[in-house]
């Protein structure tokens, strides 16, 4: 089923990216990451690319003219279908808002190695583009406690993980209050405290990708953090438009990726075409091919509608 992180944010681009930086920034995050041979690849058509002026780059790993659903059909210059081009993984989910101001996650389910994709985008194209990026993105796993912040300063990066914890007063060996740092439970609570236990803590990633530079980030300080507010507001917000949607676990795409349910979704359109052109002769087989079609393209609509609920629920109530 994979693992799903939410993020919320956006870093600025100074100055703004061209057009031509947008669409390609696009292009590159809509195409599989596929180990190349970079000879073949750079005789391929690739005008996004090219409008940009980058060269192929290693194992291919800029090209993105593939052709397919999501850049996924093989050619003869692919070596490797599921090995990454000298790159962080299959697929970046970061990409510029259309205004070319932002980078921004794409809402995208199972997005893995963010940090080290933050890093690659800023070392490969960003910074030798002349761009700086500035600002915070959170991210909220589906485990409670894997939660932090992306924090990136003219192009360095940061990373703070906040944690959930008990913070008590320093004084040792006295009968003290204390604070329960959950986002949906505070009480007080009563304890004898033998040594000063930190709010937070901070553990640095390893190794530190490309481009990326870890400094100690500031800990979570108590149970009203902003992490743990825009937490609770976001989780609040999509259990809310999900139920107003209809969108549940019970649905047949839940916990599966848009590229998932897409690839689903081309091969019933296979099948109809199939039968459209007088190759196919089982007639019930494209009539449920059809029927599951419309279930799964109305269920990916409830969950895109939910999450653009959500999300401007969201925005309205987050702890800045």
């Amino acid at each position: 089923m994979g693992y799903t992180t939410d993020f919320f944010g956006e870093w600025t681009v100074d100055p703004p990216l061209t057009p031509e930086r947008v669409a390609y920034l696009k292009a590159f995050a809509e195409t599989r990451r596929m180990k190349r041979d970079a000879a073949k690849a750079e005789n391929l058509y690739d005008p996004i690319r090219a409008a940009v002026g980058l060269p192929i780059g290693r194992d291919g790993g800029y090209y993105v003219g593939a052709s397919g659903l999501m850049g996924q059909d093989r050619d003869d210059s692919v070596i490797d279908y599921n090995y990454p081009a000298g790159q962080p993984s299959l697929w970046c989910q970061w990409i510029p808002s259309d205004d070319g101001l932002t980078i921004q996650w794409d809402d995208g389910e199972k997005f893995y190695d963010y940090v080290e994709w933050i890093g690659y985008l800023i070392d490969h194209f960003l910074k030798p583009w002349g761009h700086k990026l500035n600002g915070e993105v959170e991210w909220q796993g589906e485990d409670s406690d894997d939660r932090g912040c992306i924090r990136i300063t003219d192009n360095v990066v940061e990373i703070g993980y906040a944690r959930v914890g008990y913070a008590f007063p320093t004084t040792n060996n006295t009968t003290v209050k204390g604070t329960n740092m959950t986002a949906s439970n505070t009480k007080t609570i009563t304890a004898t405290v033998a040594a000063p236990v930190p709010a937070g803590s901070v553990t640095l990633p390893a190794p530190v990708p490309a481009g990326v530079t870890a400094r100690k980030a500031k800990p979570a300080t108590n149970g009203t953090s902003k992490n743990v507010q825009n937490f609770a507001a976001w989780k609040d917000a999509i259990g809310t438009a999900q139920s107003a949607t209809g969108y549940d676990s019970a649905s047949p795409i839940y916990g599966k990726t848009d590229i998932e349910v897409l690839t689903a979704l081309k091969k019933n359109l296979e099948s109809l075409a199939a039968y459209a052109t007088g190759k196919a002769v089982d007639v019930k087989v494209v009539s449920d091919a059809a029927k599951n079609e419309v279930v799964v393209i109305d269920e990916l609509l409830k969950r895109k509608v939910a999450k653009q609920i959500a999300g401007q629920t969201y925005k309205s109530r987050k702890t800045v």
